[in-house]
């Protein structure tokens, strides 16, 4: 990761935000239009105010949530 990313990451970190890598995410979970958790491949599931997605929009829109 470059120095912005892992600032950004040390301030998400210090702020109680949970940072999965190497986690195959298989939904991003909703309720009505808004994005409220993940699943993820190996069936773990994180509840979130925010899901921030670095796949590309067809993946996030298309394969990720319904």
């Amino acid at each position: 990761m470059g120095a912005f990313s892992e600032y950004l990451k040390k301030l998400a970190i210090q702020r109680g935000t949970t940072i999965e890598t190497d986690s195959e995410v298989a939904e991003i979970k909703t309720t009505g239009t808004k994005a409220t958790g993940v699943r993820l491949q190996d069936g773990r599931e994180f509840d979130a105010p925010i899901v921030i997605s670095n796949a590309t929009h067809h993946v996030t829109f298309k394969n990720l949530m319904d």
